[in-house]
């Protein structure tokens, strides 16, 4: 290899570790308030025409919402302190 292929390569190995470095530093490790702010879904189902689908968003504090979608406009629909809701 000539000195300008090291040189090249060199650059870009440096570039690399400078950007991947970059984008590490940036995230923000996980902690007990990031798992406080996931909502966990649960109960999904569709009704008998397949035309919607309900589902319940439990957050880890707070009161669960129970969510109607109309699966063709994509229209959401809440209850607020709901759960365990179903299709008649």
């Amino acid at each position: 290899m000539t000195m300008r292929t090291h040189r090249l390569a060199f650059s870009v190995a440096t570039f690399f570790i400078l950007v991947v470095s970059q984008a590490w530093a940036a995230k923000k490790p996980l902690d007990h308030d990031s798992y406080d702010r996931w909502n966990r879904l649960s109960q999904p189902t569709i009704s008998n025409d397949g035309q919607w689908v309900l589902y319940t968003v439990s957050p880890a504090k707070g009161t669960p919402i129970v969510r109607a979608v109309k699966i063709a406009t994509g229209a959401q629909y809440e209850l607020k302190d709901s759960r365990n809701a179903r299709f008649t």
